[in-house]
């Protein structure tokens, strides 16, 4: 029999699961628990997998000891494959590691962990009704637009589109062309050189090559880098990365992956947690090993990343702290997590890449049109129900405000629909939560000074100086909103060449910008306000598909479609396809050209026309 909801719960969280198991049954919401629905003389691992198989919502009862489970996290997994809605209901105040900060960090939770218990409750069932019980569209809030006068206004139009959650890709382990492993065979202390050991297969059914792994944290000094000529299907290999640790602590270890199958690339991406242990004190005595952490996996007893040593090292038999470099650890490889982050025709990257040597023209009907401008938005003119686009926001200014406030935030982190267990969520972020900022020949991030804090790859960030953003990371704002943060390099160095620009009537010099390129920003969290608000330092490609900075899904659009540009105080657009995807005021934009932006111009995209609005 199908149920709601299927209750997920390490058994030390019985005595919670089951109240709440009763709460929302009270409340007409059949419930999936374990061990009450186990059908009698059924095996336990069918029985929990036809449960979430027939549930529609997962209820995440999230504690250390669910952290620490493989059985929970199993379920987790399953369910997420499966594409169940998954609601983490948090009873303590800790953080999920490993495997479960990935599925975890895709989804907002409700923290429960302060009484009154039942206020909680009432929460969860709130969230759960939304979601089995969608209100009909004409009873939502419009989406928030932008005015031409930088002021934040509703739409009136009350057929306009009601934006649905977006999310990252996520696939299966079956869809993914590679399957990695990593084995950390010595401890990691800080200061210390290291090392550890990744598995490559090739699970598909092709041939793989130029294969690029890149494996970083903002623990080491720097990424490490494997370049593989290829990999025959099913074949297997193991290669050896070492690592410079320059500081203590629990982070995130981020796995890139690009490679070509056929006439397309590849990329994946993954996460796992980094143990950085302190160099222990040696003076005169063993180094005691249960102040020491692994990075295996662990079991039921030991958090991800967190094994403590002395559980395999007896105590006393390391004395020195050359004694510890040089423990070799028992061989485990265990399995990272992959998931898609985009395919993307090599036809189209080499196609890119040709158009950043091209010389272009401004079009002879755009010589005498200038307009000067630090944020561009394109509003779309088409905002009927069936009308699948949102505003596009290309912010050039020297700072990137990540906020609620739809008057000072670039990127609005809003909670949706409009509930009050969404504005609760959303109020628990500050106007101005986190800021980015040009410091010489780097991006620094840092938080606002808020109560709620940030976090940049399971670090948290301070408010006065912050941290360099050197690559792609996840931030997490308030512990609840997160997203990929990815820095893309321009593929133009010295800016478009633009050979007739002597006759253009604007502005023909300005200071070079000492970092080129722009700043893409992602939601991993379910149920908010789509946004595609990036941060354009200088110039950024956009189309369809993911490897681009600025992902437009607009029907007729290429995979990479052209490039926008901030250039000598203004805002360019070219295309780089000749597919008649793009027109200006009507005129098909064709390889070559490029055009300036000005207010009141109807930019269309593929089958999409936008309105063109700058603010100085």
């Amino acid at each position: 029999m199908a149920t709601d909801v299927f209750i997920s719960h390490s058994s030390t969280d019985k005595e919670m699961a089951d109240t709440i198991c009763a709460f929302l049954e009270s409340k007409n919401i059949p419930c999936w628990i374990a061990p009450r629905n186990i059908l009698p003389g059924e095996e336990w691992g069918d029985s929990i997998l036809r449960g979430i198989n027939t549930c529609r919502v997962m209820v995440l009862i999230f504690s250390k000891a669910a952290n620490d489970s493989g059985p929970v996290r199993s379920e987790v997994d399953r369910a997420v494959n499966a594409r169940k809605i998954l609601i983490p209901f948090r009873i303590e105040n800790v953080q999920p590691t490993g495997a479960m900060e990935f599925h975890i960090g895709r989804r907002h939770w409700l923290d429960a962990y302060t009484p009154p218990l039942e206020r909680h409750l009432e929460l969860l069932v709130r969230a759960v009704h939304d979601i089995l019980n969608p209100a009909p569209a004409a009873t939502d809030l419009p989406p928030v637009t932008l005015s031409s006068d930088g002021t934040a206004k509703p739409s009136t139009d009350s057929t306009a589109r009601r934006p649905g959650p977006p999310m990252l890709p996520r696939v299966t382990q079956d869809e993914v062309p590679l399957r990695v492993l990593l084995n950390f065979n010595h401890v990691v202390v800080a200061g210390h050189p290291s090392t550890f050991q990744i598995m490559v297969e090739n699970t598909g059914a092709r041939v793989l090559k130029q294969i690029q792994i890149v494996m970083e944290s903002r623990g080491l000094e720097q990424p490490v880098r494997k370049n593989l000529a290829k990999l025959d299907a099913s074949q297997s290999q193991r290669h050896l990365f070492e690592i410079e640790p320059i500081r203590s602590g629990n982070f995130a270890l981020q796995c890139t992956i690009k490679c070509h199958e056929q006439d397309k690339q590849i990329a994946l991406v993954g996460s796992r947690s980094l143990r950085i242990n302190e160099t222990p004190e040696t003076s005169n005595v063993a180094i005691n090993m249960k102040d020491l952490k692994g990075n295996a996996a662990g079991g039921e007893t030991a958090a991800a990343g967190e094994s403590p040593l002395g559980n395999v090292v007896p105590s006393g038999t390391i004395r020195t702290l050359n004694d510890l470099l040089n423990l070799e650890l028992a061989e485990n490889f265990e399995p990272l997590e992959l998931t898609l982050d985009y395919e993307v025709d090599l036809h189209a990257l080499a196609q890119e890449e040709a158009g950043a040597r091209q010389r272009l023209q401004i079009p002879g009907a755009f010589l005498d049109q200038a307009q000067q401008g630090t944020l561009l938005k394109l509003e779309p003119i088409d905002t009927s129900a069936h009308a699948n686009n949102r505003e596009i926001r290309l912010v050039a200014r020297s700072s990137f405000c990540i906020g609620r406030s739809r008057e000072e935030a670039d990127f609005l982190t809003w909670f949706w629909p409009r509930n009050e267990a969404n504005d609760q969520k959303t109020r628990r972020i500050s106007k101005k939560h986190c800021i980015f900022s040009i410091h010489g020949v780097k991006i620094h991030i840092r938080d606002n000074e808020t109560s709620n804090r940030t976090t940049l790859g399971g670090q948290e960030l301070a408010a006065k100086d912050g941290e360099p953003l050197e690559r792609r990371g996840i931030l997490k704002i308030a512990g609840i909103y997160v997203l990929d943060v990815t820095p893309f390099p321009s593929n133009a160095p010295e800016g478009p060449v633009i050979a007739n620009l002597r006759n253009w009537s604007g502005a023909k010099t300005e200071t070079p910008s000492k970092i080129r390129g722009s700043v893409r920003f992602l939601p991993m969290t379910s149920h908010v306000l789509p946004q595609n608000s990036t941060w354009l330092l200088t110039d950024g490609a956009f189309g369809t598909s993911r490897a681009n900075p600025i992902i437009i899904d607009a029907r007729g659009l290429a995979e990479i479609q052209g490039r926008f540009h901030h250039h000598l105080g203004g805002f360019w657009i070219e295309s780089s396809v000749n597919n008649g995807a793009v027109h200006i005021n009507g005129a098909r934009l064709e390889p070559g050209f490029i055009v300036p932006l000005l207010a009141g111009q109807t930019v269309k995209l593929g089958e999409t026309s936008f309105r063109v609005i700058i603010v100085a």
